[in-house]
């Protein structure tokens, strides 16, 4: 497994701006940060126009899958 970053521009308020990710793949990793969103919803971490998804180093197993660390806005 790898690890993601995921970030999105900041829109509003209690909103997730980023995410920390480890997953097998890019796809899985949009998925999973999709389902800890806040207001924004879904959407824009499956869309690749609205949330970048960029691999910053690897997992030997070490770390489980599912979110690492999650940066949200709150209001």
């Amino acid at each position: 497994m790898d690890l993601y970053l995921l970030t999105r521009p900041i829109t509003g308020y209690d909103q997730a701006i980023g995410f920390v990710v480890c997953a097998d793949n890019a796809v899985f990793a949009r998925q999973i940060a999709s389902e800890q969103c806040g207001d924004e919803g879904p959407a824009p971490w499956l869309d690749t126009d609205k949330s970048s998804c960029r691999t910053i180093g690897t997992n030997d197993n070490i770390i489980g899958e599912g979110v690492i660390l999650r940066s949200f806005r709150h209001g």
